[in-house]
């Protein structure tokens, strides 16, 4: 039985599956990284929807592995102590 990484030469994912897991990998550090500071993240279907740090202690540096995650539709900073610079560096998040 082959482990979830062992594929043979016959299986070989395509360039839009190996993506795709890329993807999702990247995805699964940025939400840890998150919730290694406090953060309260909510998930369907394997996709992030929304990101909370309402009422931790964010800092800037702290909300930055947010600008990792592809897509999400909130992000609350509510009572964080956010600089208008912090805030600036979401900027990649669309």
């Amino acid at each position: 039985m082959h482990s979830f990484f062992e594929v043979s030469v016959a299986q070989q994912p395509s360039a839009e599956q190996t993506v795709a897991e890329q993807t999702v990998a990247e995805q699964t550090v940025a939400v840890r990284k998150l919730e290694a500071v406090g953060a309260k993240i909510v998930c369907r279907d394997g996709k992030v929807l929304r990101v909370s740090f309402r009422g931790t202690k964010a800092t800037g540096q702290s909300i930055l592995p947010a600008v990792e995650l592809k897509q999400f539709l909130s992000l609350d900073l509510t009572d964080c102590p956010i600089s208008d610079d912090d805030q600036a560096a979401l900027v990649p998040i669309s």
